[in-house]
Parts: structure tokens; C-alpha cells; sequence
């Protein structure tokens, strides 16, 4: 069972009343971009979320966003939730990181408890060190688009690489949908998916 938190309770019923998806044009975009894997121990693996960058109907940009594709409702109170239905348009994000590099991250095994590092170098040499699955980087004067996974070992450094920045407002925008699906997160997902009736029938218990 899952507590779900008295704020977030109106989303989550808002999220019941229908299917929520985003339009195909926007699906080939996301597509394009690639969603990050789970990690090896599973991690993640009941969503798919893929970095981007969002601008909503009523004109809000969010350069950090993510589209997130999963069948549960948008309980986890550590997660900033928007509907997918909220979306205008979807484009590449210059805060992602590449496929390639969100892959490795998503590869990486456990060291220790809770930290599972990843290499990844600039273009001016600098390296840098992901910690799990990592989508999003912010470190001043460097684009992400232009990290590239080194094949050292983290313990082989003889200096200690920075910690790569993580941006701390990434918004998730639910979408409904198998996570496992690889093409399909439009209104293909209508016909796939139960009636969302199950918060309805409890309360009415």
C-alpha cells in the first residue's frame, strides 16, 4: 500500500478521470530522443522516462522535464508530477545528456551502497562522475550534449572527478502507457489500457 500525501491527492484524482496521452508529433520527438533505461537491479523499471524539454498550453517552459510513461497513478510525494495532458509542444533539451551516456549511466554497478559511478569526460579533458541513472546535466560551461562515457574505472582516477550537477526541478509529465512500449506513447495507449474507474470503485466502498 502506498500513502498518498493530502496535497497530492487532487492530481491523482484529476489523473482518474480519463486516459491521458500527447500527440504524435510530439511521441516522434520523444522517440528520437531516447528514453533513459532502468538501472541493472531494476531501478525504474516501472516507468519510462525520457528527457526533454516541455513547453505546457498555457506557454510555461520547463527545460528539465521529463516524459514519464507508467499504468500507476502519480503517488511518489518526491516527485514533481504535471499531466502529460498539460503539454503543448516537446522538443530536445540542452540540458540532456546524450542516449549514449544516459545508457552507460543506467549500466553502471553498485560500488558501495547506493553509489554506482559512471566516467564521463568533456571536451577540454575535464571528467566528471554520474552516481546511477543519470539524464540531466548542469555544470557551468559545459553543454551535456557534448559528454562521452570514459571506459576507466572511477577507482583508477588518481584525482576524484567532480560530481556532475543535477538539475533540482525536473518535472515529470505523466502519460499513460505500458513502460515497457518502445514506440507507442500516444493515443495508440487507449485501447491497451483498463478504465481508470479503480479510485472511483474504492472510495465508493
Amino acid at each position: 500500500m502506498t500513502h498518498v500525501q493530502p496535497e497530492r491527492l487532487p492530481l491523482v484524482l484529476e489523473w482518474n478521470q480519463k486516459v491521458i496521452s500527447i500527440p504524435s508529433s510530439a511521441s516522434i520527438i520523444i522517440d528520437r530522443i531516447g528514453s533513459t533505461p532502468p538501472d541493472i537491479y531494476g531501478n525504474g523499471r516501472d516507468s519510462r522516462v525520457t528527457p526533454c524539454e516541455v513547453t505546457s498550453q498555457t506557454r510555461e517552459r520547463f527545460e528539465t522535464a521529463m516524459i514519464c510513461v507508467q499504468r500507476d497513478a502519480p503517488v511518489q510525494h518526491h516527485m514533481r508530477f504535471r499531466l502529460g495532458s498539460e503539454i503543448a509542444e516537446v522538443r530536445e533539451s540542452q540540458l540532456a545528456l546524450p542516449r549514449v551516456v544516459r545508457e552507460a549511466s543506467s549500466r553502471a554497478e553498485e560500488m558501495r551502497m547506493g553509489f554506482s559511478p559512471t566516467l564521463i569526460e568533456m571536451p577540454d579533458g575535464k571528467r566528471l562522475v554520474m552516481n546511477g541513472m543519470t539524464s540531466f546535466m548542469a555544470n557551468k560551461g559545459y553543454a551535456a550534449s557534448d559528454a562521452r562515457v570514459v571506459s576507466d574505472s572511477f577507482l583508477g582516477e588518481s584525482q576524484l572527478p567532480d560530481f556532475i550537477a543535477i538539475p533540482s526541478d525536473i518535472i515529470y509529465f505523466i502519460i499513460d502507457g505500458d513502460p515497457a512500449w518502445t514506440n507507442k506513447y500516444s493515443n495508440d495507449a487507449k485501447s491497451a489500457l483498463p478504465p481508470k474507474g479503480w479510485i472511483r470503485r474504492l472510495f465508493a466502498r
